[in-house]
Formats: C-alpha cells, structure tokens, sequence
C-alpha cells in the first residue's frame, strides 16, 4: 500500500513539472507586439499645446497630459 501511494505521488509531481513547463513555453511562443498608433510625420502635424501649462499634447488628446486641464479644439 504505502508503494501505490507513493508511486501516485511522484506521478503527480512530474505531471505538474511537465504541465508547469509546457503551459511556460506555450506564452513565450507567442510574443504581442505593440502597434504602433501614428509615425513620426503624424505625430508631428497633430501636435498641440495645452493653455495652461504649455505642455504638448498629442493629437488625439482631450486632456492635457501634465496638468488635466481640458484641451482646446484644434478643428479648422
């Protein structure tokens, strides 16, 4: 008795050994990129400032990134 016992425990480690390190390879195989939102001309054509603290916002921004303060409309 003590045999089985023992036997189903060392089976029980190595399974979660092999399933510890297949669930670990599995994420590493597949890497998530980021993409990327605008390139630098973009960037660049859209930029705006923010009226109370001077910093650049990006074009899409509402929302001042520094200080919060609501960023005017761009829109001509």
């Amino acid at each position: 008795m003590p045999y089985i016992i023992g036997g189903l425990g060392v089976v029980l480690i190595i399974g979660g050994i092999v399933y510890y390190w297949r669930a670990g390879r599995k994420s590493s195989r597949t890497p998530r990129r980021r993409a990327h939102a605008h390139t630098e001309n973009e960037e660049s054509a859209e930029d705006a400032y923010c009226p109370q603290c001077g910093a650049r916002a990006k074009g899409g921004d509402r929302f001042c990134r520094v200080c919060g303060a609501r960023l005017r409309n761009q829109e001509v």
